[in-house]
């Protein structure tokens, strides 16, 4: 690998996090600023006046991208991740770009499926060449840097309500398009990928079966913890500028951004601090978390009862 880029191993290895994190930033960025745009593409695709019709194009995608991830992580076992990386991430771009001249529903639908498959490849590919880069003490802050970019692209995502208030919903899907098809041109040059075909034909250890080793309790378990709070979480991404609009009056720019910033935007410190120590991030944030909604339902209460009862 050192000779690949000339740096030494340790630093190369965070040098494939900054490659990398810009890469996910934009999986969360185009996936997320639909959302907080409905007001403005509406005007032109007048379907989208019907929240059923609005709701089918935001589900679309995330049950094509929950099925294809499995799908995903086995293509990432068996192919180049690199090349797997940069065709991800420029397939998913030229859907967005595609998404700013779309000139119907029916277009915007098979667009969003077709995002669904080509994002849902590159967190497996991602995770996995961070991994092979980073062993021991530096492995979990490095993914934690990596998946703080998740956050940051929910959190643009509401600048794209902005944009579309400002500029135009189509501008907002173009330059956003335009800029990951030029970054997959920057990860052509400077990304590489690991040595683990030679390093697994060298080695002398025997091939151990998948399933040694693994706890399967466990490991369901970890997929019970982030799938259930992802069907509330989803739920609220997509529907809060909505809530915002509808229930608040608050225009598209505002509504966007409250919506994405102050739900990503601790989601970002938090992943930063398990990286560090995860038992700060799961437990004292956590409580953080729970005492500020409480209070704030507590609130809401109070406003109730001050307003007669009226929400």
């Amino acid at each position: 690998m050192n000779g690949q880029h000339g740096l030494s191993p340790s630093r190369y290895a965070w040098t494939v996090v900054g490659l990398l994190w810009p890469v996910v930033v934009l999986n969360y960025l185009d996936r997320q600023m639909l959302s907080t745009m409905r007001l403005s593409i509406k005007v032109d695709i007048t379907e989208l006046q019907s929240a059923e019709y609005f709701g089918w194009l935001m589900a679309i995608f995330l049950w094509i991208y929950a099925l294809c991830s499995p799908l995903g992580g086995a293509v990432a076992d068996r192919f180049n991740r690199k090349w797997l990386i940069i065709t991800s991430l420029g397939v998913w771009s030229l859907v967005t770009l595609l998404m700013g001249v779309a000139a119907n529903y029916h277009q915007l639908f098979a667009l969003r499926a077709i995002m669904g498959v080509s994002e849902a490849l590159y967190m497996p590919a991602g995770l996995a060449l961070i991994a092979d880069y980073h062993h021991g003490p530096t492995r979990s802050l490095a993914v934690g840097v990596h998946l703080s970019g998740v956050y940051l692209g929910q959190a643009l995502g509401g600048i794209g309500g902005w944009v579309a208030q400002e500029i135009s919903w189509r501008a907002a899907f173009v330059g956003c398009g335009a800029l990951g098809v030029a970054y997959a041109l920057v990860l052509m040059i400077f990304l590489h990928e690991t040595n683990r075909g030679r390093e697994n034909k060298t080695s002398s250890t025997p091939a151990a079966s998948p399933a040694v080793g693994v706890d399967w309790r466990g490991f369901v378990i970890l997929i019970l913890c982030f799938s259930l709070p992802s069907l509330s979480g989803w739920a609220v991404k997509n529907w809060l500028p909505t809530l915002l609009q509808d229930r608040f009056g608050l225009a598209q720019a505002p509504s966007g951004l409250w919506a994405t910033f102050t739900h990503a935007g601790p989601a970002f410190c938090g992943v930063i601090v398990g990286g560090w120590n995860f038992v700060i991030a799961a437990y004292c944030i956590t409580a953080v978390g729970l005492v500020l909604y409480t209070w704030s339902l507590h609130r809401r209460t109070e406003q109730q009862k001050k307003h007669g009862g009226r929400s």
